[in-house]
């Protein structure tokens, strides 16, 4: 027997209270900071602080004014792509503290834009189905999924750890999702979409993986594009720079920084999965075995997802949805993904509770209901700092990126992205 509309309405109104009851007492340390057997309230850092504020973007100033007098910046703490330097060259006219508050300035706003795109893609996406334009669930889907989003995302641990840091994965998310508007709403502009999925992946790498969507949409149409503005953009302060820059990038990648706060798929192959194999496997194949297992199920999610996305998918959303495969294997495959780049994981969040939320809404399935309270639990575990106590076996983000993974492949494979005739019960 299906719950009434009445009824899945108050379940979903009870998983998005109980959501964020917890996230507050768990997600944002306030447990921890009760000091019972010295009857104290103490208060714990929150993200793992280095001296100046803003380290990150002092490295990244000092880089870009080495770049500028034609010097090799790259080193053990830097290891961007040659067109950072251009992008970052006006903070070093800047003061430190005045290079500081713009850097915060242009974090929040930067999330705040990524929301609202991710909010307008939605609605397309929703509008295009039959009466979905007129459907009173889409609207509270989506604010349920904006919600979500954006509580963990303004009030969470990650955009605070990049505010700190001065690091900037929140102008790579804004740029990744810009591409996928344009693609969308100017499907013909195939120069202007590839532009800013371009400079995404000239920011921060890994958004790379999304040039592959103007090539599956438009094929050779987007060949030229693809090659021309990558090339200019890699060799922007010469050939030399683009060449140390290629060099160093396998050197980095080859020797990771691994800690708790890395929540790579190497990290957490390092720190958790290889000290228990190692007592059933051979010593030489634990490193290699462990790291293709974590690797190769998020690659296989990936792959499953997209494979669906190409037969089956409609036209609308079906660029969306491919981001929210994506960002996911992004995390897990660069060997450093430190956690201040969680902001990114906007998009698969939002996606998955949106769509989740509709399909209890509509069909009070309570599949949906508990897959639903198992992403807002996930949420509040990726939100919740590495320096307070792990409230599972770890506190590393890896296995929240890979929940989120399955999540939204499952959701493609029952029919989400499918146009409605051919969309499973599942």
């Amino acid at each position: 027997m299906q719950p009434s509309p009445a009824g899945s309405r108050f379940t979903l109104v009870f998983l998005l209270l109980a959501a964020f009851l917890a996230g507050s007492a768990l997600g944002t340390q306030l447990l921890d900071r009760v000091d019972v057997a010295n009857k104290a309230w103490t208060y714990q850092r929150t993200v793992p602080t280095l001296s100046p504020l803003g380290s990150d973007l002092q490295i990244f100033t000092e880089a870009s004014k080495q770049m500028y007098y034609q010097q090799n910046p790259l080193g053990p703490n830097y290891n961007s792509p040659p067109l950072t330097a251009a992008v970052f060259f006006p903070f070093v006219l800047l003061s430190y503290q005045m290079g500081y508050r713009v850097m915060l300035v242009v974090n929040v706003a930067c999330n705040l834009l990524s929301l609202v795109l991710v909010m307008v893609l939605a609605f397309r996406v929703f509008a295009a189905d039959p009466g979905g334009s007129q459907s009173p669930v889409v609207p509270v889907a989506i604010g349920a999924g904006l919600l979500v989003a954006g509580v963990s995302q303004f009030f969470g641990y990650a955009l605070e750890f990049a505010l700190e840091r001065g690091n900037y994965d929140s102008l790579a998310l804004t740029a990744m999702l810009a591409g996928v508007w344009l693609g969308d709403r100017f499907p013909r502009m195939i120069w202007l979409q590839v532009l800013s999925l371009s400079f995404a992946a000239h920011l921060k790498v890994y958004p790379a993986l999304l040039l592959f969507l103007p090539l599956w949409r438009h094929g050779w149409k987007a060949l030229l594009p693809v090659v021309a503005i990558n090339t200019a953009m890699l060799f922007y302060f010469g050939i030399h720079r683009g060449q140390e820059f290629l060099v160093g990038l396998y050197q980095y990648a080859s020797h990771p920084y691994i800690w708790v706060g890395n929540h790579s798929a190497a990290s957490f192959s390092s720190l958790v999965l290889e000290p228990w194999m190692a007592r059933v496997l051979p010593r030489p194949f634990v490193h290699g075995a462990c790291l293709a297992f974590l690797l190769g199920t998020t690659l296989a999610l990936w792959g499953l997802g997209l494979r669906k996305l190409f037969r089956h998918g409609r036209e609308e959303g079906r660029a969306l949805w491919a981001l929210a495969l994506s960002i996911p294997l992004m995390s897990a495959l660069t060997s450093v993904s430190n956690d201040y780049k969680l902001v990114i994981m906007l998009v698969p969040v939002f996606l998955a509770v949106t769509t989740l939320a509709r399909r209890f809404l509509e069909t009070g399935r309570r599949r949906y209901a508990v897959v639903l309270a198992l992403v807002l639990f996930g949420v509040i575990l990726m939100q919740r700092s590495v320096l307070a106590p792990a409230l599972i076996v770890t506190a590393n983000k890896f296995p929240v990126v890979l929940l989120l993974e399955a999540v939204v492949c499952w959701l493609v494979w029952t029919g989400a992205a499918s146009p409605p005739e051919s969309e499973t019960t599942a």
